[in-house]
């Protein structure tokens, strides 16, 4: 069965949720790492309710608290070129009106060029009447000239060496603590269908995308 929805903010009450995180606070002032998935588990029980993790990750953004961004800044990042990406990316979401509940996602070896084509394809044709803005890195098959960009679809260069500004990132990192993190898989096919189950499941909690994703 589902989990409950994590839109309810009545499900705890703000006293609640300081004392929780003040506990949390004090583990991490002794160096404790403070992983969601243990969060989560730990509020349901100091709550004594079931939660969504998505509930969770609600709750952290009301009291101000972020998650660390996944790789440390690059000493060769450009601060003035991120700036400017940050304004521009700022001035893109005003002026755009998203697709609620949807996203685009594909599991595919190699990623080369061909694999990339396709996927904008995909996309593409998934979200034929609108126009989509691509964020993307600077891999080879994101950037080669032989790659195939659908006219609805406009890509979007993040500045070199600023992987912390691709909001991506934070999908891959649910997805490492949540179905591919500390587990034995018999074969890469099997890696692959745990990565499209976490995919799907994200598919249907399009909250807990748009927290994982509006970080910067």
């Amino acid at each position: 069965m589902p989990r409950s929805a994590c839109s309810d903010t009545s499900l705890t009450s703000n006293k609640e949720e300081q004392a929780f995180l003040a506990k949390a606070w004090e583990r991490a002032a002794r160096g404790e790492i403070l992983i969601a998935k243990q969060l989560h588990g730990q509020l349901e029980r100091a709550t004594g309710r079931e939660l969504s993790l998505g509930y969770l990750y609600a709750l952290l953004h009301r009291h101000g608290w972020r998650k660390l961004g996944p790789r440390p800044r690059h000493p060769r990042a450009d601060q003035d070129e991120q700036q400017k990406f940050k304004k521009t990316s700022r001035d893109h979401h005003a002026n755009a009106e998203p697709v609620a509940r949807q996203h685009s996602a594909a599991a595919a070896v190699p990623v080369d060029t061909d694999t990339m084509s396709l996927f904008l394809e995909h996309t593409a044709t998934r979200f034929a009447q609108q126009h989509c803005l691509l964020l993307f890195d600077g891999a080879g098959g994101h950037t080669a000239g032989a790659l195939r960009v659908p006219s609805n679809i406009s890509l979007v260069p993040l500045p070199s060496y600023s992987p912390e500004l691709n909001p991506t990132e934070h999908i891959w990192d649910h997805l490492r603590e949540n179905y591919i993190g500390n587990r034995v898989f018999p074969s890469l096919d099997g890696v692959i269908r745990q990565l499209c189950r976490g995919l799907h499941d994200l598919h249907f909690d399009a909250k807990l995308v748009r927290s994982l994703t509006c970080f910067n």
